[in-house]
């Protein structure tokens, strides 16, 4: 805490009595679209974003396995984008795995063919279902 803080001494928002108040008494309950830190940008859904700009060029699209939009309005929008990219997918299997036959041995191949078929990007479009990877994982023929 600075106490008589300038322009150069400000660290954080605590530095600065009015902007702290306003941070301090921010409900994101009461008022879920609020933006709490005065100086952000915001996060509404006119606010865009483009992940292919450095995503791409560097290979994490790729990695993640992802084929949704690249770019769009709105946080909401880019976390579902990420939440279907098919990493994410993959892993959900893998855990199900652990969970359900922790025995069982499941080839990268069956991963991928299961995490297609729940994941509503891939083609053709998956169920985006965790049912269907539970039963498909429950009844392969490692975990019998």
């Amino acid at each position: 805490y600075i106490a008589a803080p300038t322009v150069a001494t400000m660290k954080s928002l605590g530095s600065d009595a009015p902007k702290r108040a306003a941070t301090n008494t921010c409900n994101l309950i009461a008022a879920p679209n609020t933006v709490c830190n005065p100086d952000s940008a915001g996060v509404g859904t006119t606010q865009a974003w483009n992940v292919g700009v450095t995503w791409g060029p560097t290979g994490v699209l790729n990695t993640m396995g992802w084929t949704g939009p690249t770019s769009g309005q709105g946080l909401n929008e880019l976390g579902q984008a990420i939440g279907r990219a098919g990493i994410v997918y993959g892993f959900l299997v893998k855990r199900i795995v652990n969970e359900i036959c922790p025995l069982g041995m499941l080839s990268p191949a069956d991963v991928a063919r299961i995490a297609a078929a729940a994941n509503p990007n891939a083609t053709p479009r998956g169920s985006d279902d965790v049912r269907t990877i539970v039963a498909m994982v429950a009844s392969h023929k490692s975990c019998l």
